[in-house]
């Protein structure tokens, strides 16, 4: 039996969570993504919402107010990536006779969440303070601590915070390609995804082709095996219907009414699940089954 497009679970895009990553307030939320056009919320509800949100206080609603928003709650302070005071404690030697006082001091650390597991709370503007701190070592032949002087911690402290991608462009192969909005390194063809374990790109399928075609894991698709359309090596290289071979691929000429069949099998599936509200993009699923 069919599902209705109701019942089917839809995941937010990771690209709309990494948008997230300036909003600091429930006000920043509402205006930038609620809007007049959402079904449970007209513009004369927002502004009372937004007015409700900067009050803060339900004993001052109106009637009005109350009779129209009385199931909207307090909305809590959201946890945003900021500098938050930190414990850091101050290491003593090994020699295990050494003590500083303070041990540990508070410092402003970037701490907070990020809407995307893409994310991180990093800092963005750094700094260093000074801290002093009493020395003393412990006298075996006294039994007692004696005084030894100052110590000067230079720590660095965390003026500004943001989230930020954890994979950069950096983290990228030659075969790779940088999707700043989506925080991540793709494969150039949509087609493919990358695999981690051979590191390097791979069809996102592969169909049980029809008798007279065979997989091509090139070009991702099932080609014809006539003689017509196959390419005969004599320089030792392997035969690209075998789908193994990467020499010569850009040379291989498809037999055109071979791709205009593929093609309307393709439309014609993306139709039927896209009837059934299922997403044809697999991208997401195989990187997040991969680790990304």
């Amino acid at each position: 039996m069919i599902r209705s497009k109701m019942n089917i679970k839809t995941n937010i895009p990771e690209w709309i969570r990494i948008q997230m990553k300036d909003i600091r307030s429930a006000s920043d939320f509402i205006d930038k993504y609620l809007t007049a056009a959402d079904n449970t919320h007209n513009e004369s509800n927002k502004n009372i919402f937004l007015q409700y949100l900067e009050r803060g206080d339900s004993g001052n609603r109106s009637a009005e107010e109350m009779d129209i928003n009385e199931e909207i709650p307090r909305i809590a302070s959201p946890a945003a990536c900021i500098p938050e005071m930190k414990i850091i404690e101050l290491q003593a030697t090994n020699s295990g006779d050494e003590l500083y006082y303070p041990s540990c001091v508070r410092i402003p650390r970037c701490s907070g969440c990020c809407l995307s597991q893409r994310l991180q709370c990093v800092p963005i503007l750094t700094s260093f303070e000074d801290i002093s701190v009493i020395r003393v070592k412990y006298s075996t032949v006294e039994r007692r601590l004696k005084f030894e002087g100052f110590k000067v911690f230079r720590i660095e402290r965390h003026d500004m915070c943001s989230c930020d991608c954890i994979q950069k462009a950096v983290d990228c192969s030659p075969k790779q390609i940088y999707s700043e909005s989506e925080c991540r390194c793709l494969c150039p063809n949509v087609s493919r995804y990358w695999d981690y374990n051979d590191c390097d790109c791979k069809c996102k399928s592969m169909p049980l082709c029809s008798t007279g075609f065979s997989f091509n894991n090139i070009t991702c698709r099932c080609e014809s095996m006539d003689n017509d359309s196959n390419i005969s090596h004599t320089d030792g290289s392997i035969d690209l219907n075998d789908g193994y071979s990467r020499l010569g691929a850009h040379q291989y000429a498809l037999d055109k009414k071979v791709d205009t069949e593929i093609d309307a099998q393709n439309n014609k599936g993306l139709n039927i699940l896209n009837a059934k509200g299922i997403n044809p993009d697999f991208n997401d699923d195989y990187q997040q089954n991969t680790g990304s």
